[in-house]
Parts: C-alpha cells; sequence; structure tokens
C-alpha cells in the first residue's frame, strides 16, 4: 500500500539535515538584503565642487592655450573645435552611429551556452499509483542523481524579431542622418553667433578704452560747470542745459561699457574659454561689408533645398513610416525555432548528451486586434509631423526674405554710421583746431570727443550687426560656412576657415544658385538636364549671379510674383 503520508524525515540514511542552523542562515541573508535597501546620501556641496573644479579642467585641457591676439577666423575655429553645445551634437551624432551598429547585431538569432552545476539535499525519487485499483504499482525509485553537472548551447531565431529588428535598424540609420542635420543647424548658428559676438568685441577693444577717461572728463566738466554757476560765470539756464548734455552722454558711454561686456562674456562662451581670462583681438580688421547675391526666387529655393530644419522633417517623417512597418508587421504570426545541443552527467540517462529542434507559430491576438488603432495613431503622427514640415517650409522662406531685407537695412545704416563718423571727426578736428583747450574739462573740446568716440563705436557696432546679418542670411539659406575637415589642429582649421569664408564661400554661393535655378526650371517644365548643360559660373563671375542685394529688395515686389 501507497503512505497516505510522505512527510520528510529530517534523520535519513544516518544524516541529520540542519533545520535550526538553515533557516538562521536564511533569515540573516534576508535582513543583510533588506538592511542593504538604505536611501543614498545626498551629494554635498564638497562633493560638487569637486565634480565642477574636475570638469573646468577637462574642458581646457583639451584645449590649445589663447596666445597673442585672435582674429575673427581664429575665433571661428575655436568655435568648431572647442564650443561645448557643438560637442554635445557630436557626441549625439557618434551615439546615433553606435546606436545603428548595434541594431545589425539584432538580426543575428540569439545564441547562447552554459553550463552549471545541480544538486540537492535528498534523493530525488518516485512512486506510480494505479489509475485502475489505486493501489501502489511501482516502488519508490529514481532515475536521477543528486548531484550532476549540465551543459547546453542553444540557438533561438524568429522570423517576427528579424523583420522588426530589420526595419528599426532602418529607423536608426535614418536618426544618423537626423543627428547630423542637427549638428549642421548647430553649427551654422555657432558660427553666426561667433561673428556677431566677435565684431562686437572688436568694437569694444578698439573703442572701449576711451570711454572711461570720457566719462571722467564729463563728470569733471558738471563740477566745473556747477562751480561756474555759482561764481555768476554761467547763467542757471546755461549750467543746466550743459549739465543735462553731460549726463545723457555719461547715459550712453555706460549703455556701451554694458554693452561691451557682454560682447566680451558671449564670445569667451562662444570659444569655451573662462570669461575672467583676458582676449586680446587682432589690431585691424578690414571692415569690408560682404557682399551677396540679389536673386531672391533662386535663394528660396536654395533655402528649400538645404536647409536642416527641412531636412529633420523628412527623417521624422522616414520613421514615422517605418513604424508603422514596424506596427504591421508585430501583429502578423511568428515562427519560432529553437535547436540546440545539450549535456547532462546523470548516469541514469542513457544518452547523455542529444540535438534538439522545436518550431512553433504563434500569434498575438492583442496586438492583432488594436492594430485599427494603433495604424490610427501612427497615421495622425504622420500628419502632425507633414503640418509641422509645411509650417517650417514657409517658415524657411520667410526668414530668406527678411533675412535679405535686414541685411539690405544694415547695409544702409553701415554707410550711414561712416557719413556720421566722418562729420564727427571733422568736428572734434575743428575743436582742437579754432580752441586753445588747455584743461580737461573743456565743454567743446569734451562733447567733440564723447561725439566722436561714441560715433566711432556706432560705426563698428553697425559692421557688427551687418557681419550679423550677413552671418543670419547664410543660416537662413542652409549654407555650410565650413563644409571642409574640422579635425585638424587649430593653425591648420583657422588657414581653410580663411580661405573658404574668403575665396570659397562665393563660390560656394553661385554653386547653390545655379543648382537651385536648374531645379526650379527641371520642376516647372518636368524636362531633365541634359549632360552638356553649362557648368555653374565661376568665382569670379559671382557679379553677374544677380543684381546687388540693395536693387532686389527694391524690386522685391516684382521678384516675389516670379517667384510665386
Amino acid at each position: 500500500m501507497i503512505r497516505r503520508s510522505l512527510r520528510w524525515n529530517p534523520v535519513r540514511r544516518g544524516r541529520i539535515w540542519p533545520n535550526r542552523p538553515a533557516r538562521a542562515v536564511a533569515t540573516a541573508l534576508v535582513l543583510t538584503a533588506l538592511g542593504a535597501c538604505v536611501m543614498p546620501e545626498p551629494v554635498t556641496e564638497a562633493e560638487r565642487l569637486d565634480v565642477a573644479i574636475r570638469d573646468l579642467d577637462a574642458i581646457t585641457a583639451s584645449q590649445a592655450p589663447v596666445e597673442g591676439r585672435i582674429d575673427l577666423y581664429g575665433a571661428m575655429a575655436r568655435a568648431l573645435k572647442y564650443n561645448l553645445d557643438r560637442r554635445i551634437r557630436l557626441v549625439e551624432q557618434f551615439y546615433a552611429s553606435g546606436e545603428f551598429d548595434l541594431a545589425k547585431y539584432k538580426l543575428l538569432p540569439d545564441a547562447s551556452i552554459g553550463g552549471g552545476y545541480l544538486g540537492r539535499s535528498n534523493q530525488a525519487g518516485s512512486s506510480s499509483q494505479s489509475l485502475l485499483t489505486g493501489r501502489q504499482s511501482l516502488e519508490p525509485s529514481t532515475s536521477l542523481e543528486r548531484n550532476r553537472g549540465v551543459a547546453d548551447g542553444r540557438v533561438l531565431w524568429s522570423t517576427l524579431d528579424f523583420g522588426v529588428s530589420y526595419v528599426k535598424m532602418q529607423q536608426d540609420g535614418n536618426a544618423v542622418w537626423l543627428a547630423r542635420e542637427v549638428e549642421r543647424k548647430t553649427t551654422s548658428r555657432i558660427l553666426a553667433d561667433t561673428r556677431r559676438a566677435y565684431w562686437r568685441a572688436y568694437a569694444a577693444e578698439r573703442i572701449g578704452a576711451q570711454l572711461p577717461a570720457i566719462a571722467d572728463s564729463a563728470n569733471a566738466a558738471i563740477r566745473n560747470a556747477r562751480q561756474a554757476q555759482a561764481r555768476g560765470d554761467l547763467t542757471p539756464e546755461a549750467a543746466l542745459d550743459f549739465e543735462r548734455r553731460m549726463l545723457r552722454t555719461l547715459r550712453e558711454i555706460e549703455r556701451r561699457q554694458e554693452l561691451m561686456a557682454l560682447s566680451r562674456a558671449e564670445l569667451a562662451a562662444l570659444i569655451s574659454v573662462d570669461p575672467a581670462q583676458p582676449l586680446h583681438l587682432s589690431g585691424r580688421e578690414s571692415l569690408r561689408p560682404p557682399q551677396l547675391p540679389g536673386d531672391l526666387a533662386a535663394l528660396r529655393t536654395v533655402a528649400l533645398m538645404t536647409r536642416p530644419e527641412l531636412y529633420e522633417h523628412d527623417y521624422k517623417l522616414r520613421i514615422a513610416r517605418l513604424e508603422r512597418q514596424i506596427e504591421i508587421l508585430s501583429t502578423l504570426p511568428g515562427l519560432r525555432i529553437d535547436s540546440g545541443y545539450a549535456y547532462d552527467s546523470n548516469r541514469y540517462l542513457y544518452n547523455n548528451n542529444w540535438f534538439d529542434l522545436g518550431a512553433r507559430l504563434s500569434l498575438q491576438l492583442t496586438q492583432f486586434i488594436s492594430l485599427p488603432a494603433r495604424l490610427q495613431q501612427n497615421e495622425t503622427k504622420q500628419v502632425l509631423i507633414e503640418a509641422q514640415r509645411r509650417a517650417m517650409t514657409l517658415s524657411v522662406v520667410t526668414q530668406v526674405h527678411l533675412a535679405m531685407r535686414a541685411y539690405a537695412t544694415k547695409l544702409r545704416d553701415f554707410e550711414l554710421a561712416r557719413r556720421i563718423l566722418q562729420n564727427e571727426t571733422h568736428a572734434l578736428a575743428n575743436v582742437r583746431a579754432n580752441k586753445e583747450a588747455t584743461t580737461a574739462g573743456d565743454a567743446s573740446l569734451i562733447e567733440a570727443r564723447a561725439g566722436y568716440a561714441l560715433a566711432a563705436l556706432d560705426y563698428y557696432y553697425t559692421f557688427a550687426e551687418l557681419q550679423e546679418a550677413y552671418a543670419t542670411v547664410l543660416t537662413s539659406l542652409g549654407v555650410d560656412v565650413f563644409p571642409g575637415a574640422q579635425d585638424t589642429d587649430l593653425p591648420a582649421l583657422t588657414a581653410s576657415l580663411r580661405d573658404f569664408v574668403e575665396r570659397g564661400l562665393s563660390a560656394t554661393l553661385v554653386r547653390h544658385l545655379a543648382e537651385a535655378r536648374e531645379a526650379r526650371r527641371v520642376a516647372t517644365t518636368g524636362s531633365i538636364p541634359s549632360k552638356s548643360a553649362a557648368p555653374a559660373p565661376a568665382p569670379e563671375a559671382r557679379a553677374e549671379a544677380g543684381p546687388s542685394v540693395g536693387n532686389e529688395i527694391r524690386r522685391e515686389a516684382s521678384a516675389t510674383g516670379r517667384a510665386e
């Protein structure tokens, strides 16, 4: 008869199983695990400061030291190599490329190999009971050793996982191109900001040193005017009028000094230099206005063909469409094939090693039921991206128009500032020639000096704004300001930037304009360009690319009509 109560006997085959010690050990392990689950300590101020100091050291350790004076192209080269925001975009691009490389491995079957030891405290045995009589039909026996070693190697492959992984790899590939466009946009913005900040800091360095002395002279003149009024040499009306003019001059000087300090700090941040470190800019820069072609319709087409923001939406739309394929693939039946080799040291086995093969076809019913809703959500996402792309397309066209108009305005402002500076220069020369000034408090000389300094500062600042407007035009077009290699050393990068900006950039604009005109002609007529088409004009033919920007802006209405 089978015993109805087969309770575990701690005394078996002459061995005693240690119940209480085992429970004590298990309890100790549980308490240790629970004790380890404690709240971590917060970051202390000392730790935060230590990390910050090490970060600052790491930023400056990889940079070439600032030696001598920095010109515009040296500042742009430092921005390309050391700007932290651009470094982040480069790391993001590198990370996206790594994700694409890792996605290739997901196409491979899952392969695993393992082995180990299995043991138990007593013998694994069993008995049998007759289903007809309910009596024991076999005495307790075992077919499994208490201690044995096992090993196996398996290969698992799923058609569903392969298809989904393949589509996701295409998504990761588009994410690489998306990260590249984000890096292009960031680089263009950084170079534009560096150009503006450099010229403002240049104005501060050229004229800023004169402002404190002029401010001291103005304050001294105000004190002298009050003393003259007290002596009766000046009427109260004349003294108040003079003091009013001097105070307005002092306010303008204070405002300009604040702007100069901000421009230096901004330039230092863009080229990743400590704002406390003094920067000495080039002693002499050519204040020659940059030239732009004025074919507004072709410039609009260039922007539509090259702006990184538009490419970003194109890649986002690609990724969304691939997501639709993933939703469909995940609903299809999947074939899962499992095969491998196994080994077991159990001496009761007739075959201790063997190969096995299995196949299973399955269908996810929940995925199948929710497919229409998921496809509808994906369709909505695509519609959203397309709407954003259309809005960005109109915004790009508008930005080109506004940038060209702003450039024309700044070009006129720069010419007017130049004429004002000439006038103030002549006025200062006349005051010095006609008055015997022996003290710093001479009112006429002080006003003339202040007028000249502010006019000169306006002249340089207007040129900085002109350079900013020029960079804004390039940014609105989406043209790469420097498409060359950027992993060279700083002097070589500076030389390459100077060569490209001064000579190659105009040729690049001309080439883009020629391509834009040809693309618009093909899109309008539907004809395919012949192989014998005329090549793009040479850089020397820049003047023939279109009328000047000033003339084009004056004819903007008609040009816009032709573009539409």
